[in-house]
């Protein structure tokens, strides 16, 4: 019986030292699954964060394009104006040549004007001399005519 009784022994010995193991075991099983679970919980975190960092990105996305296609829209504006002012300068620029060129057109026929008054008055300055001699010689021959008489 002391035979049977070691077996026993032996097995009851190996049953606890199994069941300690087990216990071991699982309480290494339940806090590995404590660390998953931790760890899951944060990646599931980090996740969200990530998810509110590419919502915000998105939605700074969109502003800037938004702000782009304003930017473009005032440059074809800017453009246009640009291109408006253009042609009213080159449109000022031509009267500004024309009125240069009516202003030199109007001083030479001014010019060719006084000139004629000039040559007139001239003219008539000479007429106004022989008539004056000529009627200071009708005076003089009137008078050496009345002095004959």
């Amino acid at each position: 019986m002391v035979k049977f009784g070691r077996i026993y022994l032996v097995i009851i010995v190996l049953f606890l030292l199994s069941c300690s193991s087990t216990a071991k075991k699982l309480e290494d099983v339940d806090c590995q699954m404590d660390k998953f679970s931790k760890n899951a919980q944060m990646m599931e975190k980090r996740m969200n964060d990530l998810s509110r960092s590419v919502s915000l990105v998105a939605n700074d996305e969109n502003r800037l394009h938004n702000e782009i296609e304003d930017i473009k829209n005032m440059s074809r504006e800017l453009l246009q104006r640009i291109g408006n002012i253009e042609s009213f300068v080159k449109n000022l620029d031509n009267q500004v040549g024309s009125f240069k060129t009516d202003c030199k057109t109007l001083e030479e026929e001014i010019s060719k004007q006084l000139e004629e008054i000039r040559q007139k008055e001239i003219e008539l300055s000479n007429r106004l001399e022989l008539k004056h001699l000529g009627v200071n010689e009708e005076v003089k021959e009137k008078a050496v005519q009345a002095h004959h008489q």
